[in-house]
């Protein structure tokens, strides 16, 4: 079987056309992985069923999904491929799947790592009093 899509994509991205086949095997992906995400709620509980196994892949297929989300609007913005593409941009690795955006890998970037005393120092009880807030940012 030949794969059309290349192992690595970069240099096509700012094809429209392109950006578009992935968003389609990631909308085709999508709807896969939220039908089993269905059926495994449906069968919760069943006889013979072994819940901590349940509880693993839901939460695996939950994390699929959330990236595959994230994915379909990063396809979808074409703004921010233009910033990603650009000759010095940062090779991404795994912090930035973990970032919401493209604009918020780069906001932690520039902070760097947290230090040792930083952690120490930080008041918990009121950064947990803040995210309590409804539509609080730290």
């Amino acid at each position: 079987m030949h794969d059309p899509l290349p192992r690595n994509p970069v240099g096509k991205m700012g094809d429209s056309g392109y950006r578009q086949q992935l968003l389609d095997r990631v909308e085709s992906l999508l709807s896969v992985l939220e039908v089993a995400q269905r059926r495994l709620l449906a069968h919760a509980g069943r006889p013979g069923t072994d819940p901590l196994k349940q509880r693993r892949t839901l939460k695996s297929l939950e994390g699929t999904i959330q990236i595959c989300r994230r994915a379909r609007l990063a396809l979808l913005r074409e703004e921010d491929w233009a910033q990603a593409l650009r000759d010095d941009a940062p090779v991404l690795g795994p912090a930035a799947a973990a970032a919401s955006s493209f604009g918020e890998y780069m906001r932690f970037r520039e902070l760097g790592p947290m230090t040792r005393e930083e952690v120490a120092n930080a008041d918990l009880d009121a950064i947990c009093e803040r995210l309590s807030q409804e539509g609080a940012e730290l």
